[in-house]
């Protein structure tokens, strides 16, 4: 900055003295005409007039030419700005570039979501197309209907939960919980599944109590419930523990089980891995969204599996949000 400093004042002494030249040949050369009358002097002092303002034009140009190229510089070099303009040019320049990350952030949003409703929409033509032929060919069966619709609706939240966390703001809602009752709940909502596959359920609930929000839970352990059926095969049964000394609330089931190479990467969006590619069900987004519902409930979640021995998934509930009765 200092030495930017003295080279400016060096460049304005120069353009003072050729100023001041050219001022001091001007009245010379008129006195020269006025009272001495030399042809040779008048000459003389008019060729350095012409100099001096031949200097200071191509200074003036010069200095012009030099303010164009820096506004017209891609990367910033602070040389070219003055100490009062620094600040303001700087400023500029983070608010650019803020703007260039939102515009690739929203870019790549709108990406994300268009792909996923492309294979939202997928999905949710098989439960239609299974219920549209069951009611044209006169043989539906309730039990497979409900199955279908059970499907559809599952589909549905998915997509609503999708959309809810990819806002600016959602709506958690936190507040005394009885677990236990929530597990149940959503046990009676898959039964017609778990009666169809003939999965039983074992249930050992100790009444654990946690700060969290009802509906997003509900999400989260009807989403494991459905991953526990679907890749488990029938007359199996599904382990459902709840530990209030622990804080934990572990699901266990004796289905396919998950690859060890496949585990580090299961909350990744989109990943359904090898268990995946062998259902038209997997999307690769159930997961996802557990995991993201839960870091925001502040909750954690462990899954433990080895394959065609079963998965076991642990939610955990900080000690600071337990309750003890």
């Amino acid at each position: 900055m200092k030495k930017r400093t003295m080279i400016r004042m060096l460049w304005d002494q120069i353009r003072a003295v050729v100023l001041t030249l050219l001022i001091s040949d001007a009245a010379i050369l008129f006195l020269n005409y006025l009272y001495v009358n030399k042809l040779d002097l008048w000459l003389f002092y008019s060729v350095l007039i012409l100099v001096g303002i031949a200097l200071y034009t191509g200074f003036k140009v010069f200095e012009i030419k030099k303010i164009q190229s820096d506004l017209q510089v891609d990367d910033f070099n602070e040389s070219h700005y003055s100490d009062s303009a620094y600040p303001f040019v700087m400023k500029l320049q983070e608010l650019e570039t803020r703007i260039r990350q939102l515009d690739n952030e929203y870019e790549s949003e709108k990406r994300e979501l268009s792909d996923y409703f492309s294979m939202w929409t997928h999905q949710a033509k098989l439960p239609i197309f299974a219920m549209k032929l069951m009611l044209e060919s006169n043989e539906t069966e309730p039990g497979e209907l409900k199955s279908q619709l059970s499907r559809l609706e599952s589909y549905v939240n998915s997509a609503m939960a999708y959309i809810r966390l990819s806002s600016a703001s959602t709506d958690f809602v936190l507040s005394r919980q009885n677990i236990d009752q929530i597990v149940r709940e959503e046990i009676r909502a898959n039964a017609g599944s778990f009666i169809r596959k003939k999965i039983a359920v074992d249930f050992q609930g100790e009444n654990l109590m946690a700060v969290t929000d009802n509906k997003w839970l509900a999400f989260v352990i009807s989403q494991i419930l459905s991953n526990a059926l679907k890749y488990s095969s029938s007359n199996s049964v599904i382990k459902i523990q709840s530990l209030a000394d622990r804080g934990e609330l572990i699901i266990e089931d004796h289905g396919c089980g998950i690859s060890k190479q496949d585990l580090p990467r299961i909350f990744e969006k989109g990943f359904t891995g090898i268990s995946g590619h062998t259902s038209k069900e997997s999307s690769g987004i159930g997961l996802y969204l557990c995991g993201r519902i839960l870091n925001q409930l502040n909750h954690t979640i462990k899954i433990e599996s080895e394959p065609q021995k079963g998965t076991r998934v642990i939610l955990g509930f900080p000690e600071e949000l337990k309750i003890q009765d």
